[in-house]
């Protein structure tokens, strides 16, 4: 029992804990930020601004493993006209400090979603959170969170959801039906129980061959929602790994529909398996 926590810990996050930079990996147009939490924490993340007012800022939460250089090439596409972005790592991912659990990294994600607005002057309306597997279950609290606060007139411009679980307990239970997963867990990024809170637009991307996150949570969230919605099931794709198939090109086309505000109520769909568009 007094080993449960660092078990599950190691379960579930697999960081790797290099300090680098855009440049140290090529890469240019993006900032270093380094965020102190009142712990005593300090989280890194990798900011581009936008080009103009009228462009998107993409904000984007990784999954359980890696670093974040590992989602440079999906950000510069969703960049390349002009939309900015940020990506924050959580503790003990790329050089962040502290440990990762589900209470410290949804704060620290919502920390980093108000200094965005606070600082850097983004509007609420202008950001589009972009959950990667794990980083779906935090996602959809900050959301769900955001369309509960006090005077706000206009949520978050969209959601998006890329290969997310119903919940961590449900994705344990799926990979070690012998243990006890429902007791053991105390990180359960409960997608299942917030989802119909969200009340901003979301977008699913889900490939058909994941064998990590079935293919039928996402179906599951999608009914469970509330807000307009569209999921697309990516033919031969497998877990987070279809950018091949198009699918960050379906982002940015979906992103762009969405300057277009309030979507009508009945708008959500659940799309068949699909050819995703060939990337030009």
């Amino acid at each position: 029992m007094l080993a449960l926590p660092f078990i599950e810990r190691a379960l579930m996050y697999h960081p790797d804990k290099r300090l680098l930079t855009p440049a140290d990996v090529g890469v240019s147009g993006f900032d270093v930020v380094m965020h102190d939490r009142p712990d005593g924490a300090r989280i890194v993340s990798w900011v581009r601004a936008r080009q103009s007012p009228d462009q998107p800022v993409y904000y984007y939460l990784h999954g359980n493993g890696g670093h974040l250089a590992g989602r440079i090439d999906r950000l510069q596409t969703l960049t390349a006209e002009g939309a900015g972005a940020v990506i924050m790592s959580y503790r003990s991912f790329s050089g962040s400090t502290g440990t990762p659990n589900e209470a410290a990294n949804v704060a620290d994600a919502q920390a980093i979603l108000d200094w965005l607005q606070t600082e850097r002057g983004i509007p609420l309306g202008d950001i589009v959170l972009f959950g990667e597997s794990l980083g779906t279950g935090v996602a959809v609290q900050l959301a769900a969170a955001a369309a509960s606060q006090p005077g706000t007139q206009m949520g978050l411009r969209g959601l998006i959801l890329d290969s997310p679980f119903t919940s961590m307990t449900d994705a344990g239970s799926y990979h070690y039906p012998l243990l006890p997963v429902r007791l053991m867990l105390r990180d359960r990024y409960a997608s299942i129980d917030h989802i119909a809170k969200v009340t901003t637009p979301i977008l699913i991307l889900h490939g058909d061959q994941d064998d990590v996150v079935p293919v039928e949570m996402s179906q599951t969230l999608a009914e469970r929602a509330t807000a307009p919605l569209t999921r697309h099931v990516l033919r031969g794709g497998t877990h987070v790994n279809h950018d091949h198939l198009g699918s960050m090109r379906m982002v940015a086309d979906w992103v762009r529909t969405l300057r277009q505000r309030n979507p009508a109520p009945d708008a959500k769909t659940a799309t068949e398996p699909v050819e995703a568009p060939s990337p030009q």
